[in-house]
């Protein structure tokens, strides 16, 4: 009889086991996208400074060459 009692309570811990296990998954996985979400607004970012610096830059070579 209680092999019975302990095999259903098994069947619990597994099911925790498992759900916990999942949590952990799930919580890396928003770490490592808000790391890349981070990252590709940085990016977003130096390449409209980029674009500027360019823009302006050619802006004055044709100042200079007028």
């Amino acid at each position: 009889m209680l092999k019975k009692v302990k095999q259903k309570g098994y069947l619990l811990i597994e099911v925790s086991i498992a759900i916990f296990m999942f949590s952990i998954l799930i919580f890396i996985l928003s770490i490592f996208l808000k790391r890349v979400l981070i990252i590709e607004k940085v990016k977003a970012n130096s390449q409209l400074q980029d674009e500027r610096v360019f823009n302006s830059l050619n802006k004055i070579i044709e100042d200079v060459k007028n």
